[in-house]
């Protein structure tokens, strides 16, 4: 078996009928995969209807178990038992469009990646609200293609609603570390810092489905916020704290900036200023590092341009 797709799930009842309904339209030869589901304590009754579901394509499935831990400690558990020679992960709100392992596998045998991802997307199906979202969370200006984008700004970090590793990346550096939020790029990064291959599939997406409301959306991305600072601690020379970007407008002899949430979208930024002179062109669109605070609260941003740029 050459694939083993990993899915964690906590309570997703109706989330993964609908993943196992796309599932069942995936391409491909049904003995090349396996969906290997790891239940983290569920209560929705999860564990009696995966245990009574018969594949109307012969998809292989599995389900393991064990007490709630975090889903972190879900995927880990998912690599202990996978059968695959690659472990692919993916989020239990996602839905696979019907070419994604082939995609998949027509990368892996022209490039031989180590480790890869695709981007995530919406469905046509989706409300405006999630298609809002998805493009929040996916846009070149939201996140600078680091999600899996051709046009991104910065390198690329497979993350877990769609992310594959070699069952030798996993020998090598183990399974995924402690964070509570943001352990996918964590690993990405060891995957990195371990001299791996690490390649973007961009026509192998998932449609995800991420939050559906607001307030659970904006909680999610306070999350990320704190994640960020986390990751920064551990891989210090990997992420900038902020990212300053200059609109393409001023005001009178000034210009203005807006300062997104750890590089998050403008439009979640934590605040916009100005400062008494513009910007020349080389500073257009460089990253200072401006602390930020997961509260909204931020260090002056004119004092820290002039620490870290020179600027007066």
């Amino acid at each position: 078996m050459k694939y083993s797709i990993i899915i964690a799930v906590y309570n997703r009842l109706e989330e993964v009928k609908e993943l196992l309904e796309s599932a069942e339209k995936l391409e491909g030869d049904r003995r090349l995969f396996e969906l290997l589901f790891v239940d983290d304590g569920s209560k929705d009754g999860f564990k009696e209807f995966i245990e009574q579901y018969r594949s109307a394509s012969g998809l292989q499935i599995r389900a393991i178990y064990q007490q709630n831990q975090g889903p972190g400690a879900a995927r880990n558990y998912g690599m202990s038992k996978a059968q695959g020679e690659y472990f692919i992960f993916v989020d239990s709100d996602c839905m696979f469009p019907p070419q994604w392992l082939a995609e998949i596998e027509k990368a892996q045998n022209e490039h031989h990646y180590d480790a890869f991802g695709g981007p995530d997307t919406c469905h046509p199906s989706f409300s405006p609200l999630l298609k809002a979202i998805n493009y929040s969370m996916t846009s070149f200006i939201g996140t600078g293609g680091t999600r899996g984008n051709k046009k991104h700004v910065g390198r690329f970090y497979p993350r877990s609603f769609n992310m594959g590793i070699s069952r030798k990346v996993y020998d090598m550096i183990g399974g995924m570390g402690g964070l509570r939020h943001g352990q996918d790029m964590d690993y990405s990064m060891r995957i990195y810092n371990a001299g791996f291959k690490v390649g973007l599939i961009a026509d192998a997406y998932v449609y995800h489905k991420r939050r559906t409301s607001i307030p659970k959306f904006f909680r999610q991305i306070f999350n990320w916020g704190v994640a960020r600072i986390n990751l920064s601690r551990r891989h210090p020379h990997t992420l900038p704290h902020a990212t300053v970007i200059r609109c393409r407008y001023g005001i009178q002899n000034r210009c203005r900036l807006s300062v997104g949430k750890f590089g998050g979208p403008v439009a979640f930024g934590i605040g916009i200023h100005e400062l008494d002179r513009p910007l020349s062109g080389i500073q257009h669109a460089v990253k200072y590092r401006i602390i930020c605070y997961p509260t909204g609260r931020l260090t002056d941003v004119r004092h820290a341009m002039q620490r870290y740029s020179g600027l007066n």
